[in-house]
C-alpha cells in the first residue's frame, strides 16, 4: 500500500486511460459535435473506471500514520 498519495504505477495507468477517454469525449463535443466519437470517449472513460476499481486504486492512499 502506498502512503502519502503516491500511488502505484498501475493506478496511474488507470488514471491515464480515464483522462484519455475524457479528452476524446471533450474534443468530440467541440467538433460539431461528433456523437460517435463522444460515446467512444465515454466508453473509454467507463472502461478506465472499471479497470481502476479492478486494480484497487482506492487502496493506494491511506491516512494511517498521518
Amino acid at each position: 500500500m502506498a502512503h502519502g498519495g503516491q500511488g502505484r504505477p498501475i493506478s496511474w495507468i488507470a488514471v491515464l486511460v480515464i483522462c484519455v477517454g475524457f479528452t476524446v469525449a471533450g474534443v468530440a463535443l467541440c467538433m460539431d459535435p461528433t456523437w460517435w466519437l463522444f460515446w467512444t470517449g465515454v466508453g473509454i472513460t467507463g472502461a478506465g473506471g472499471i479497470f481502476a476499481l479492478a486494480v484497487g486504486i482506492m487502496e493506494d492512499y491511506s491516512t494511517e500514520g498521518h
